[in-house]
């Protein structure tokens, strides 16, 4: 009985891990730079790039296009709007980001790797449960464990 407990409790961990693989892919691909706004770089920001509305605005977001570089801000209300600039436009802003900001492909690696690791481990755990529950069973069987 205690078996079966520990190896639902590992098989949910498992699943869980392997849901989580493709949004740490995702993250990975797709890269970019993440950056949350509070009080202390809320006013560097604004003297960097003065924007309408910047203290409703929760986190700017850094993703490089073909020629172009993406502003993303999500606002606290839950809005999103995307800005696009050429590579030569507002480069003091995008370099903030990028200094202060979190590195999603570095992220989405760490998530991926975690995930990878834990599969590997869950697979290895669930193996030796099912082993030690049939050699349970098997003593059992001959009287051994009675």
């Amino acid at each position: 009985m205690k078996l079966n407990v520990i190896l639902i409790a590992i098989s949910i961990v498992l699943v869980v891990s392997i849901l989580s693989i493709p949004n740490s892919f995702y993250l990975f691909i797709r890269g970019g730079y993440s950056l949350k706004t509070n009080s202390s770089n809320l006013h560097i920001i604004e003297n960097i790039y003065p924007l309408y509305n910047l203290e409703k605005v929760s986190k700017l977001q850094y993703y490089q296009s073909l020629g172009d570089w993406i502003l993303i801000l999500h606002y606290k209300n839950g809005e999103i709007i995307d800005y696009s600039f050429k590579d030569s436009q507002n480069c003091d802003l995008r370099d903030y980001i990028i200094e202060n900001g979190n590195n999603n492909s570095k992220i989405g690696a760490v998530h991926l790797i975690v995930s990878v690791i834990t599969i590997i481990i869950c697979f290895m755990a669930i193996l030796v449960l099912c082993s030690l529950k049939i050699t349970e069973k098997q003593m059992n069987k001959e009287g051994v464990l009675e």
